[in-house]
């Protein structure tokens, strides 16, 4: 090789050495987001069977006046448009704590978003006590991030009550949750 080019190799690598030194790299480690695949309902109960080859049934306990309340969950959406069914007899102030999960366990950002039926809903006025709204349903989230449903009155025969649950890492999964609370039959 000739002087010149040596010295040119020689020039621009102490060139990068010196900018790159001056400059410097930002180096960072590589965080893979891990986006949710799949929402998971986690039933309260006690008892379960298998429906056929797309559902399980399960009972839960018993409420204070003896009526279980009945939840069915669909490995497949059903064709009315949800995935998880809870059929109950109303007694007053009847509850419902909605449990999920996510798989993969190892999801970067945790938690749920809900959308439901805002006009079936009420809320209560921190101030004066009162009700605020036209709806029997309060939709409230706890602390861990469930989703607590009260039925607070019934004005017909049964009454139905939808829940979107998306996973707040904006993954595109959802899971609908029905409930359906009847009056007794007597």
């Amino acid at each position: 090789m000739k002087k010149s080019v040596i010295l040119i190799i020689a020039i621009v690598y102490l060139g990068s050495v010196f900018i790159v030194g001056l400059l410097g790299i930002k180096m960072g480690l590589y965080n893979k987001t891990v986006y949710t695949e799949e929402i998971i309902y986690i039933p309260e109960g006690k008892l379960e069977a298998t429906l056929s080859d797309d559902a399980r049934e399960v009972y839960t306990q018993a409420t204070r006046t003896g009526n279980a309340i009945r939840e069915v969950r669909y490995k497949k959406r059903h064709e009315n448009g949800f995935d998880v069914y809870i059929d109950a007899i109303y007694e007053e102030g009847i509850t419902f704590e909605l449990k999920f999960e996510v798989r993969p366990d190892n999801v970067t950002k945790h938690g749920f978003d809900y959308a439901y039926e805002k006009d079936k809903t009420y809320s209560i006025d921190p101030e004066t006590g009162e009700k605020i709204g036209g709806g029997n349903v309060k939709f409230s989230v706890n602390g861990d991030g469930n989703a607590v449903i009260t039925f607070a009155g019934m004005d017909k025969q049964a009454e139905t009550f939808d829940v979107q649950v998306t996973p707040s890492d904006g993954a595109n999964v959802q899971l609908i949750v029905r409930i359906n609370v009847r009056k007794p039959t007597v």
